[in-house]
Protein backbone atom coordinates (compact mmCIF):
# COMPACT_ATOMS: atom_id res chain seq x y z
CA UNK A 1 0.00 0.00 0.00
CA UNK A 2 2.96 2.46 0.93
CA UNK A 3 4.75 1.81 -2.32
CA UNK A 4 1.46 2.56 -4.08
CA UNK A 5 0.92 5.95 -2.32
CA UNK A 6 4.47 6.49 -3.14
CA UNK A 7 4.29 5.71 -6.69
CA UNK A 8 1.04 8.27 -6.61
CA UNK A 9 3.41 10.96 -4.70
CA UNK A 10 5.74 11.14 -7.24
CA UNK A 11 3.81 11.11 -10.42
CA UNK A 12 2.40 14.27 -11.38
CA UNK A 13 0.03 13.21 -13.98
CA UNK A 14 -0.84 9.68 -11.29
CA UNK A 15 -1.63 11.91 -8.95
CA UNK A 16 -4.00 14.46 -10.98
CA UNK A 17 -6.10 11.34 -11.78
CA UNK A 18 -5.97 10.10 -8.58
CA UNK A 19 -7.15 13.25 -7.12
CA UNK A 20 -9.61 13.11 -10.15
CA UNK A 21 -10.99 9.87 -8.94
CA UNK A 22 -11.70 11.27 -5.20
CA UNK A 23 -13.04 14.02 -6.45
CA UNK A 24 -15.55 12.32 -8.36
CA UNK A 25 -16.10 10.09 -5.59
CA UNK A 26 -17.47 12.65 -3.13
CA UNK A 27 -19.55 13.84 -6.14
CA UNK A 28 -21.36 10.75 -6.59
CA UNK A 29 -21.60 10.09 -2.98
CA UNK A 30 -23.50 13.42 -2.31
CA UNK A 31 -26.05 13.30 -4.93
CA UNK A 32 -26.64 9.44 -5.07
CA UNK A 33 -28.93 10.19 -1.34
CA UNK A 34 -31.19 12.59 -3.60
CA UNK A 35 -31.18 10.71 -6.55
CA UNK A 36 -34.26 9.62 -6.69
CA UNK A 37 -35.99 12.32 -4.58
CA UNK A 38 -35.26 14.28 -7.38
CA UNK A 39 -36.51 12.01 -10.29
CA UNK A 40 -39.51 11.13 -8.60
CA UNK A 41 -40.75 14.40 -7.27
CA UNK A 42 -39.02 17.13 -10.01
CA UNK A 43 -39.10 14.46 -12.85
CA UNK A 44 -42.58 13.06 -12.10
CA UNK A 45 -41.85 9.63 -12.63
CA UNK A 46 -43.59 6.84 -10.51
CA UNK A 47 -42.20 4.46 -8.25
CA UNK A 48 -42.26 1.75 -10.63
CA UNK A 49 -41.04 3.96 -13.67
CA UNK A 50 -37.99 5.20 -11.80
CA UNK A 51 -37.29 1.21 -10.82
CA UNK A 52 -37.76 0.25 -14.16
CA UNK A 53 -35.28 2.90 -15.12
CA UNK A 54 -32.80 2.04 -12.58
CA UNK A 55 -32.65 -1.83 -13.60
CA UNK A 56 -31.89 -1.05 -17.18
CA UNK A 57 -29.47 1.17 -16.42
CA UNK A 58 -28.25 -1.56 -14.21
CA UNK A 59 -28.28 -4.02 -16.81
CA UNK A 60 -26.70 -1.85 -19.34
CA UNK A 61 -23.59 -1.42 -17.36
CA UNK A 62 -23.01 -4.63 -16.62
CA UNK A 63 -23.47 -5.43 -20.58
CA UNK A 64 -21.64 -2.82 -21.23
CA UNK A 65 -18.46 -3.80 -18.59
CA UNK A 66 -18.22 -7.16 -20.47
CA UNK A 67 -17.81 -5.53 -24.05
CA UNK A 68 -17.75 -7.32 -27.31
CA UNK A 69 -14.83 -10.16 -27.37
CA UNK A 70 -14.51 -10.26 -31.32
Amino acid sequence: MLDTLRQIARDRILGLVALSVFCYGAYAASIAPHQSLVAISVFGFTDGAYSAIMAFGSALSVTASFGSES
